[in-house]
This record gives structure tokens, C-alpha cells and sequence, in this order.
């Protein structure tokens, strides 16, 4: 977190916490995404404009933000899950993988393939770790698996 100035660090997390009424939310905590505009998030927490815009570029120059393509499809900017995280850990590997892969379903395929070789490889650096990765995976794929969502076939 020491990549972003305070004042900067304050305004995202007041962006990340924003709970409006109903379903107007302006961060989805599960997979770490922006879900409105820099015009509405202007609006709803009644900041300028140019305060977003420049911690968006700042966040993007520094690689904390990418543009991903979540599991609906819509194209959102993700906040890097090494900055900040609010889910379980068990969980971090996989948006890792989507956030340097790009998309959800290329995340999901990700996991697939490690899990059919077998054994983690960071989808940014090629790096193989099969210890930490194999207990993660398994109890993530158990998680989803009671959920009955995207089983690994």
C-alpha cells in the first residue's frame, strides 16, 4: 500500500466502502472491481471528477488497476488483490490470475489447468510452486463444488 499517497489511499478506500442504497454500490468486494462510472462515483460521494480520474491513471501507471472482463462479461476496472483484499486468502489466487490474465473465464481456465497438472504456475512470472498452491486449490474447488459452480471437469 505504500505505492499510493495517503490522500490517495483514503479516497479509494472510501470508493471500496461505499455502501449506497439498494444495489448502487460503486466496489464489489468479491472480485475486487469498480462497478459504476467515474461520473456517478463523482456523483454519489460528491468528489470532483478530477480527484478520480487522476487516482484511476495514478493506480494504472503504477499497475494497481487493470481493465478485466468479469463473469458477466462487462469490462471493469480491477483493483490489483495484493493492494487490498477483503475476501478469504483462499480465494487470492484466483483473482491474481484474473487480474494478470485479464478475464474471469481465463481465470477459470487457469485453474483448470493447474489443477490438471497438478501444480500451481503464477500466471504472471511462469513460476511453479506446487506446495502452497495444491491445499488452496483443493478446498477453493470443494468450496465452489458445494456451491455447484464451475466444476472442473
Amino acid at each position: 500500500m505504500s505505492k499510493l499517497k495517503p490522500k490517495q489511499l483514503g479516497l479509494l478506500l472510501q470508493i471500496m466502502h461505499y455502501r449506497g442504497r439498494g444495489s448502487s454500490f460503486i466496489f464489489d468486494k468479491k472480485d475486487n472491481t469498480i462497478q459504476q462510472s467515474v461520473r456517478q462515483i463523482s456523483r454519489v460521494l460528491d468528489i470532483t471528477r478530477d480527484r478520480i480520474v487522476t487516482l484511476f491513471m495514478n493506480l494504472r501507471s503504477k499497475d494497481l488497476m487493470r481493465r478485466v472482463v468479469d463473469i458477466k462479461g462487462i469490462a471493469r476496472d480491477m483493483i490489483a488483490p495484493h493492494l487490498l483484499w477483503y475476501r478469504p486468502n483462499i480465494e487470492r489466487r484466483f483473482h491474481d490470475a484474473m487480474f494478470n490474465l485479464g478475464s474471469h473465464e481465463k481465470a477459470i481456465q487457469h485453474r483448470e489447468d493447474c489443477f490438471k497438472l497438478g501444480m500451481y504456475f503464477d500466471p504472471e512470472t511462469g513460476e511453479v510452486n506446487e506446495k502452497v498452491f495444491l491445499s488452496d486449490l483443493i478446498r477453493y474447488q470443494h468450496k465452489l463444488n458445494n456451491k455447484g459452480q464451475n466444476k472442473i471437469k
